[in-house]
């Protein structure tokens, strides 16, 4: 008698700690084509020979969310431009970091709003460990900045409304 097949879920074969990603970068590798470059809390790096669209959907999937109902969701409360994903409890804004070499090439990058020290001509966001070149203008940049403050405000209601007693 022939054992019936089951089918296993194939690890990553990198463990990423969703929780300690801090920006999410396109990448182009010579190898794999379009990619996807991690920086974690502490500065280490991280290449994935996979898509950033791909890497988002997989990141969201962990916590059972759909990035575009919450893009929506920013969007119905008045955000316009670069909007804002909350994932392992953190608020991701959206910005340009590099420019297309094709028509279709990924070039917006998240970058942990709460972990931007500062923002610095001509655009780049200052990280602990690092520093985020931008393919964008300062105002841009500044404009997807604010995104993420009133996003936290608009999560911080939402959550205080939701879980309020009647």
């Amino acid at each position: 008698m022939q054992k019936p097949q089951t089918t296993q879920k194939t690890k990553h074969p990198h463990p990423i700690h969703y929780e300690t990603i801090q920006t999410i970068l396109p990448v182009y590798q010579d190898q794999t084509g379009d990619g996807t470059k991690i920086y974690t809390q502490d500065g280490q790096s991280l290449n994935l020979p996979m898509p950033i669209s791909h890497f988002m959907d997989q990141f969201a999937k962990v916590y059972f969310l759909d990035p575009r109902a919450l893009k929506a969701f920013f969007r119905q409360k008045g955000l316009t431009g670069p909007l804002p994903l909350y994932l392992a409890g953190q608020i991701f804004i959206s910005c340009k970091v590099r420019k297309p070499k094709i028509p279709r090439d990924p070039c917006y990058g998240y970058i942990a709003y709460q972990a931007i020290q500062d923002l610095v001509p001509p655009a780049s966001f200052i990280l602990p460990h690092y520093q985020v070149p931008l393919a964008c203008s300062l105002s841009t940049a500044q404009k997807a900045y604010n995104n993420g403050i009133l996003a936290e405000k608009i999560l911080a209601d939402y959550q205080k409304n939701f879980f309020q007693k009647d």
